[in-house]
């Protein structure tokens, strides 16, 4: 018998977040269910997103829910989903009718007017397709080609687009499906095609080399070219490239060593470029003064690199970022980076 996809129901469950807590302060949270009834398996087959069932691609999505007094869930919403865009909250959300538990927990206590956090992990009937939300960019597209995608008719402050594409064997992109433009105009779901043959995934080498067939989300913030706009500040870099431990003993400061001093921390001011390099970096005062640990710092930045393509999805084409260098004498240099 061919077996049926299965939908795996973890009934460890977690609290609600800070803004369910507050917003259900007066109901108790359960955490120790006992299921008189869950969906069936021809009841999950039947939920499972078409679009995601087609293109074998694994999800996830949690509900938070109230619990009357029969155990049954209602006034359910959909708290997380992941990948976005494939339907897989909706589907979770069709299938909360299907669940009823116990009317008082194991230890004792009453379900209804109770709030409960429930997840739920799709897999389909075929080997799944290794599904990325994040990968390394050989190459994106710059701001002004993203700039000149924005459908100027719709007078918004920033257009959004979300879809999904096959990572080819050169890392170019290709059958992609769109998930989401915003605002919704035929025009603008056209600017997916010409931009996704813009991007270029770094596939890496070795056993961390991505999987051939791999798809990846893709999301692109697009701000209104007519409209004036902060610059673009990146507080959460994935770094690509740092300098190796011989370039950091090559610019370690002399004045440090003869002092004794093995260490240093400078603050770094730069531009990201549209590779993701720094330039225009400057360096703030170091914990260690007149060491020489500023000079140090901006000797390094050239061998250092971020992720091209950045939250909320944008290129990095004169994005601002801050962040804490720390140079040791023998192992290679720590970045952190500042928001404030």
């Amino acid at each position: 018998m061919r077996p049926w996809p299965l939908v795996l129901l973890a009934l460890a469950l977690a609290g609600p977040s800070a803004a369910e807590e507050e917003a259900t302060a007066a109901k108790p949270t359960i955490t120790k269910p006992e299921w008189l009834r869950i969906p069936s398996g021809r009841t999950m087959t039947a939920g499972i997103p078409k679009l995601a069932k087609s293109r074998a691609i694994q999800g996830a999505a949690t509900l938070f829910c109230s619990v009357n007094g029969q155990g049954r869930l209602e006034n359910c919403t959909i708290a997380t989903e992941d990948p976005p865009g494939f339907g897989f909250g909706s589907a979770a959300l069709g299938m909360a009718s299907e669940f009823q538990m116990k009317p008082t927990t194991a230890d004792g206590k009453k379900v209804e007017g109770g709030t409960i956090k429930q997840p739920f992990v799709f897999f389909t009937d075929r080997p799944p397709v290794p599904y990325l939300s994040a990968v390394a960019w050989a190459a994106t597209p710059t701001a002004a080609q993203i700039a000149a995608a924005f459908p100027t008719e719709s007078g918004a402050d920033h257009a959004t687009l979300r879809f999904d594409c096959e990572v080819q064997g050169s890392g170019a992109l290709s059958d992609c499906l769109t998930l989401l433009a915003d605002p919704q105009s035929p025009q603008f779901q056209k600017s997916v095609d010409p931009l996704s043959r813009l991007f270029r995934v770094d596939l890496g080498a070795g056993e961390k080399r991505l999987p051939a067939g791999a798809r990846v989300s893709l999301s692109i913030d697009i701000p209104n070219p007519a409209k004036p706009q902060p610059p673009l500040r990146v507080t959460a870099p994935v770094w690509l490239s740092f300098p190796a431990p011989q370039v950091v003993q090559a610019a370690f400061p002399a004045k440090a060593r003869e002092a004794r001093v093995a260490s240093g921390r400078v603050m770094l001011d730069c531009k990201a470029d549209h590779e993701g390099r720094l330039v225009d970096c400057s360096a703030g005062e170091p914990d260690s003064a007149g060491l020489g640990f500023a000079e140090a710092a901006l000797k390094v930045v050239d061998n250092m690199r971020i992720n091209p393509w950045v939250a909320p999805g944008r290129p990095t084409d004169g994005a601002i970022i801050r962040f804490a260098l720390r140079m040791e004498d023998a192992p290679a240099p720590t970045a952190e980076t500042r928001t404030n």
